[in-house]
């Protein structure tokens, strides 16, 4: 029997609980969340699978064994250097797996990072669309192209903040390369309220660089939200995905051309599903398709430093803590 621990589960790490359960191998799996109400939304989440795990709906650390096959911290970014801390000092973890954003404060990279080599500890962070089919299927077109791309990702009050760091990652996995720099100044001057209270978000349009010299731009307009649409224009032909909408698609053109030359069918993948084959990857093979922590570590310290500069300028103040989850 295989030992799983999720730690935060509430609206995302109910959502882990119930990839779990549709792993075909026989699991124990420990929920710990001092919210009464996230222990609560996770018990009637997983009333929606059938399954015959064993369940433990707990407030404290006092319940958890002292050795586990997997961990998915899943809590906000705020606490979660916390929760490693606690975690890796008090219990044995083959394979950890960090949401994102991984934390608010660019000393805690190096400190957790410091804590994972000294315990032994693999560790991956869920950035989640790098293993879905729809961007599998492109990634060689993308990553071949001799000159280096411009990815356009638009969409209306989709949190460049909380989730900006999904498209970067995306694009590091298509072109096989890291983040390089980020200008804020088409950001706009006004932080907005995070739905979670207490955190912050960005609108307007984030420029970035990876280092393979290919360029993006993140932007995130005011409106009801909706779905992401990608643009990546590879100089000779150019690839536009529709993420959301009756028909979501990914769309290939020649230069120049206003019709598609092929049309596919865009899968949207949900967190349900996708955590199910990453409990089972890792449990038979050792391994995942998520980036490791160090890949991610990177990619997350670019953008933690430039955001919070951004944030400290326009709100005048020097924190060392950028609010966002």
């Amino acid at each position: 029997m295989y030992r799983i621990l999720i730690v935060g589960v509430g609206q995302l790490g109910s959502r882990h609980l119930q990839g779990v359960l549709k792993v075909n191998l026989d699991l124990e799996v420990y929920l710990l969340d001092p919210n009464e109400s996230s222990r609560k939304t996770a018990e009637l989440r997983a009333n929606e699978i059938v399954h015959s795990h064993t369940l433990h709906y707990l407030s404290d650390w006092s319940g958890i064994p002292g050795q586990v096959d997997i961990c998915i911290i899943a809590t906000s970014a705020d606490i979660r250097e916390k929760v490693v801390a606690e975690l890796l000092h008090n219990i044995s973890i083959r394979y950890l797996i960090l949401e994102k954003v991984l934390f608010q404060e660019i000393k805690s990279y190096d400190r957790v990072g410091d804590l994972l080599k000294e315990k032994l500890v693999r560790t991956w962070v869920n950035h989640p669309k790098r293993t879905f089919q729809s961007f599998q299927s492109i990634m060689e077109k993308v990553s071949k192209v001799s000159s280096p791309p411009l990815f356009i990702i638009s969409g209306n009050s989709w949190g460049i903040g909380c989730n900006g760091l999904h498209s970067i990652d995306t694009i590091a996995y298509l072109r096989k390369t890291r983040l390089s720099s980020l200008h804020t100044e088409s950001l706009s001057s006004e932080v907005l309220q995070n739905k979670r209270p207490g955190f912050v978000e960005f609108e307007g349009t984030l420029m970035g660089c990876m280092e393979d010299k290919s360029t993006f731009l993140l932007r995130s307009m005011p409106g009801i939200r909706d779905q992401l649409s990608w643009y990546i224009d590879l100089g000779d032909s150019s690839i536009r995905i529709e993420e959301g909408g009756e028909q979501p698609v990914i769309q290939f053109f020649s230069k120049g051309k206003t019709e598609p030359l092929e049309t596919e069918q865009y899968f949207p993948e949900f967190q349900s599903d996708l955590s199910k084959d990453l409990i089972y990857d890792l449990l038979q093979t050792g391994t995942c398709q998520l980036p490791d922590y160090s890949e991610s570590s990177h990619n997350h310290q670019v953008f933690i430093s430039s955001l919070l500069k951004f944030y400290n300028e326009i709100a005048g103040e020097s924190t060392t803590i950028l609010k966002i989850t």
